[in-house]
């Protein structure tokens, strides 16, 4: 086996990080290369049962760092080729590539061309740096690697941009690695226990309706999300356990993590209103379709009655997953994006009668609330123990999250200079 061979195995399971969210190996030789690579980077995962076999896979789901690192290169190729320029043996003859280049071009009369490539290495710099009297345009041993992942050998010019945003990225990726992160459980496919579906870590797929297409291909396959270790983001039209008529649409609730943390923010909004110290309104902008919404709008209400917009249900919920360390995958969308992403989590809980929707009175906005008679299913057994057992730190975070944001958007707390500033016209 040829030195390179290794590290093309490894190419193809860190592309499944950026593909699927996570990467799955059974050779152990490979696993351990993977292990150090991926330290601080992916969380391992815990295994399905105490009783692991030593035939069982090894698995790694893609954290935080990994999600940023595709953000700032061009492709997935670039972001797998970061993350093996962590490993020094990969990173040498590539740094010794750029030193060279680096020397060439301070022997330009014009320094544009230096410029740009200090300024495209940025944190890789200081290897460059220490690298320069070993600098050399030659060969390394890693040419078919280079060529799936640069699109061409190293010494070549038209490598050059490609490997200065991919040594960047590795010097960025090294800060983490040195802090492996907490294995991550399994999801429970059946949505009974959210405490740990809805842990730290955890990747979200972005909702998407259940056309059929799903199952069939892309990157949100859903057979490889439910029931692993990511919650998927299809919105399904059944539950994952049996639906009985004491159960109605709970259990569709709780086999549908997008419907699940929906449902969490309106069951949030029913028990602050019960309270009658404020609360949360979800209305809906004029000329839109209640049961299909591009943006619906959150307002908070104070204990003494004063309503405070502050912004869209997206909003919302990108404060909550924020808050919780779960993270949108494959990758983040604005605000924007996301509530007009969330139109058929809306139809569907609206279809599934779980939230309900209000024509306003003469001239305002209808509202969203919690439908009457799934409100009582959450107060039987099995909404009681999903409700006021597992689940409640999930819906109790949306409130403070929500008096947060009212006290933000009223200058509550700010201190005196800021509000100096915004007074004065600077912000």
């Amino acid at each position: 086996m040829g030195a390179e061979e290794p590290w093309l195995a490894t190419v193809q399971r860190l592309k499944q990080l950026f593909i699927k969210g996570v990467c799955r190996v059974e050779q152990r030789s490979l696993a351990e290369q993977l292990k150090t690579l991926l330290s601080g980077i992916a969380a391992p995962a815990c295994p399905a049962s105490m009783e692991e076999s030593p035939t069982s896979p090894f698995q790694w789901i893609a954290a935080k760092p990994l999600l940023a690192l595709r953000q700032r290169v061009a492709t997935d190729n670039e972001a797998v080729a970061a993350i093996l320029a962590t490993a020094v043996g990969i990173r040498s003859p590539w740094l010794s590539i750029i030193a060279a280049r680096v020397k060439e071009a301070s022997g330009l009369k014009a320094s544009e061309v230096l410029v740009q490539l200090v300024t495209q290495l940025g944190e890789a710099a200081s290897w460059v740096e220490a690298s320069l009297p070993g600098a050399k345009l030659a060969a390394t041993p890693w040419g078919d690697l280079e060529r799936q992942l640069l699109g061409s050998v190293a010494e070549l010019a038209p490598a050059t941009p490609v490997l200065c945003r991919v040594l960047s990225a590795a010097a960025w990726l090294k800060s983490f690695q040195s802090n492996p992160l907490t294995a991550l459980k399994p999801v429970d496919p059946t949505g009974l226990r959210p405490d740990i579906n809805w842990c730290r870590g955890r990747l979200l797929g972005l909702p998407q309706a259940d056309d059929g297409n799903a199952l069939r291909g892309g990157p949100m396959l859903n057979q490889m999300i439910a029931g692993d270790f990511l919650l998927t983001g299809v919105i399904e039209n059944k539950g994952a356990i049996q639906e009985t008529h004491e159960m109605g649409a709970l259990a569709w609730v709780l086999a549908n993590p997008w419907a699940f943390l929906l449902t969490c923010l309106i069951y949030a909004q029913d028990s602050w209103a019960a309270e009658q110290q404020g609360g949360i309104l979800l209305e809906l902008p004029g000329g839109q379709n209640p049961f299909f919404p591009t943006r619906i709008q959150l307002l908070v209400v104070d204990k003494d009655e004063n309503e405070v917009l502050c912004g869209t249900l997206a909003g919302l919920i990108v404060r909550f997953l924020e808050s919780r360390s779960i993270y949108l995958f494959p990758a983040a969308p604005t605000v924007d994006e996301l509530d007009t992403l969330m139109r058929p989590v809306v139809q569907a809980l609206l279809t599934h009668r779980v939230w309900r929707y209000y024509d306003g009175l003469s001239e305002e906005q209808g509202y969203y609330r919690i439908d009457p008679d799934f409100a009582d299913l959450c107060y039987r057994r099995l909404g009681s123990r999903i409700f006021q057992r597992y689940g409640r730190t999930i819906w109790q975070e949306f409130r403070p999250l929500a008096e947060a944001w009212q006290r933000e958007k009223s200058g509550v707390g700010m201190n005196e200079r800021t509000l100096t500033l915004i007074r004065g016209g600077v912000l």
